[in-house]
């Protein structure tokens, strides 16, 4: 066996040193990694709750437009119907007036002198009971 030089454990020991900074360094890596992944896992359940409030919230908008629709739709349409049906009670007599000139005579059935006109039959039964 020879004995050591002096340089040799001068390098050794830089060699341990180097050594030791580098497990340092890993085990800091790995502690990071530990602490990195709870909060990767923070995130991605923040995230999707994110997403899942975002969907519902266009849900909600979704709904609400079609609410708004059905709503425009149905308004439309009693317009419709009060420009056919118009509503004679609420009106004053110039509106009466105007309508009366818009949609002129109208005829709400025979008169009585039109009716007579219609030939008719009368049956007599000798027996008392109806064959009509």
């Amino acid at each position: 066996m020879h004995s050591p030089t002096p340089g040799q454990f001068k390098y050794s020991e830089e060699q341990r040193r180097s050594a030791d900074e580098e497990q340092s360094e890993e085990n800091d890596i790995e502690q990071e990694e530990q602490v990195r992944q709870p909060n990767t896992r923070d995130l991605e359940q923040r995230l999707f709750s994110m997403l899942m409030q975002s969907n519902l919230q266009d849900l909600i908008m979704h709904e609400r437009y079609e609410e708004q629709k059905e709503q425009e739709m149905i308004e439309l349409a009693i317009q419709e119907s009060l420009k056919e049906n118009p509503n004679v009670d609420a009106m004053d007599y110039e509106q009466l007036q105007e309508l009366g000139e818009r949609i002129g005579v109208v005829s709400k059935g025979f008169s009585n002198a039109e009716i007579s006109l219609i030939p008719s039959k009368t049956c007599f039964s000798t027996k008392g009971d109806c064959s009509i």
